[in-house]
């Protein structure tokens, strides 16, 4: 009697290997779920920027106008400056604020008042701050070589900064903007909410995609690129300070060179126009003493590559990208339109 046998039985899981494959697939869809959080803020920065702006011009334009050609005149300044700056200021004010409460409703994180706390050296920010130009102005020189190989080439005119030429009440509205408004704001949302919310996953990964996602928002490649370093070094600092006032003051003290560089002073801002240079110069050996911290963060974080692997299937990462790209695209065909 030929008695058939079976397939052997699969032998049941270890107790232990069921508990870590449950506790992987959980960390899974929490990181997934930070990192679809972290985009849907940027969305919401970026969306209710461009929603924000066309409104405040509705607004502004039809509305204000009477009251602006009553006042302004007096004073000197344009109409159209001043509208352009309060529209510019409103819209980077509420957006931010948009999109860090939606991003503190996502990501469950209170921003304690420790977190800004002062530095206690002032020299630290003049010294960050010319670690960020060690990063920036090499790339800032590579831009500008695209931007003269793409012009010689094909006539294409890639906007650099320049004088903005802004009457006073243009000027002063700009300077809230820039060297005020936008640096508090977008390092709460970058540094003080992505960035926190990631890097309990993995500390490089955090500090890299915070920072791309820093670049994605100024939705123009040839700012990106310099931002996006700068955003790896504000993480940082962010990480080794515990206080959101180091990276704010870095972020000011950056735009207020630009600004004033870039402004009619006359002598000032041409000796400005020089200062990034020379604290490029300076932050090499900043950079130098410093490199082995920044590398340590890397090589001792949690490996990344999984959660690269999670964003590459996020389709709203994709968008993001396929926007950036059109809207760099438009800075080079029709320059100034933003």
């Amino acid at each position: 009697m030929n008695d058939r046998m079976g397939p052997p039985p699969i032998p049941a899981m270890a107790p232990e290997t069921n508990e870590s494959l449950t506790r992987s697939m959980i960390d899974q869809e929490s990181e997934s779920r930070a990192i679809s959080d972290s985009l849907k803020t940027l969305w919401v920065y970026i969306g209710s920027q461009f929603l924000i702006s066309f409104a405040l011009s509705l607004v502004l334009g039809f509305f204000m106008g009477f009251f602006l050609s009553v006042f302004l005149p007096y004073t000197g300044d344009s109409i159209y400056e001043v509208t352009t700056n309060v529209v510019l200021l409103g819209a980077t004010a509420a957006s931010a604020i948009a999109a860090i409460a939606y991003g503190r409703k996502a990501f469950g994180i209170q921003i304690e008042k420790t977190e800004f706390s002062p530095v206690k050296n002032w020299m630290d920010y003049i010294r960050k701050t010319c670690m960020c130009y060690s990063l920036t102005v090499p790339l800032l020189v590579l831009v500008s070589g695209i931007s003269l190989v793409l012009e010689l080439l094909f006539g294409l005119y890639i906007p650099e900064a320049g004088n903005v030429n802004y009457s006073f009440g243009g000027e002063l509205v700009y300077f809230i903007t820039a060297v005020i408004a936008a640096p508090i704001l977008e390092e709460i949302v970058f540094r003080g909410l992505i960035f926190k919310a990631l890097k309990k996953y993995s500390l490089s990964f955090a500090m890299v995609f915070s920072a791309l996602c820093f670049g994605l928002l100024h939705m123009n490649l040839f700012q990106g690129i310099p931002v996006f370093a700068m955003g790896i070094l504000l993480a940082y600092f962010y990480h080794q300070s515990n206080t959101l006032c180091l990276p704010i003051g870095i972020h000011m003290i950056n735009n207020l060179i630009s600004v004033l560089a870039s402004a009619s002073l006359g002598a000032i801002s041409t000796v400005l126009s020089f200062a990034p240079i020379v604290l490029c110069l300076i932050g090499f050996y900043f950079l130098s003493q410093e490199w082995s911290s920044i590398r340590s963060c890397f090589e001792n974080s949690v490996p990344a590559k999984p959660l690269w692997n999670i964003t590459a299937h996020k389709v709203s990462f994709w968008l993001l990208v396929a926007l950036f790209g059109i809207m760099s695209i438009v800075v080079i065909l029709f320059p100034g339109t933003i």
